[in-house]
């Protein structure tokens, strides 16, 4: 996977080159969290604040922290999320400092959707 430069990193037919994932695939059909290995359950609670950041208070500071460790040191970037507007009605998300970035789908009725229906048509 190639990484974008700051300035792409705005793009958003560039972020969809990054990480995709459908979060329902985390979860269990009651929508709770699934057994899994701790690696991917870390993952998917990131995922799940990423959806959380996105439908909540999209006024508010920005609140998740970036997860990757480039060179072994934590990245101190914040992650940058919005409702995309797609035909896929993903959330895009993506970090300035390092470039990480992806969309997430699937999170529409999860318990971090933090949107109810008439809020949900403002975004697409």
């Amino acid at each position: 996977m190639s990484r974008l430069t700051p300035g792409q990193a705005a793009s958003i037919s560039e972020m969809k080159k990054g990480c995709g994932r459908f979060i329902r695939h985390y979860l269990t059909p009651a929508g709770a969290f699934a057994d899994m290995p701790r690696p991917a359950r870390f993952l998917a609670e990131y995922f799940a604040s990423i959806v959380v950041d996105a439908t909540i208070g999209l006024d508010d500071a920005l609140r998740v922290r970036c997860r990757r460790r480039p060179g072994r040191r934590r990245c101190v970037g914040v992650i940058v999320c919005f409702p995309s507007g797609d035909a896929a009605d993903s959330i895009d998300w993506y970090c300035a400092v390092c470039n990480d970035h992806g969309s997430i789908r699937g999170w529409q009725g999860t318990l971090w959707d933090g949107c109810v229906e008439s809020e949900r048509e403002q975004f697409f």
